[in-house]
């Protein structure tokens, strides 16, 4: 677990929700990344797979 933190909002966090974002989106097989440019902030991105009603 990462300790309390500011964001840039002000808001505090733990910063538990990325590593549920994260097990959420490998649960549906998908994939999770970020990407940060320093003093620019953070973007992160998930892909999922499409559904396919024909696939058991």
């Amino acid at each position: 677990m990462q300790g309390e933190r500011t964001t840039a909002g002000g808001m505090q966090g733990s910063g538990l929700g990325i590593a549920i974002a994260k097990e959420i989106v490998l649960q549906h097989g998908g994939r999770i990344w970020a990407e940060s440019a320093l003093g620019q902030g953070s973007r992160f991105s998930f892909s999922l797979p499409v559904f396919d009603p024909n696939k058991p």
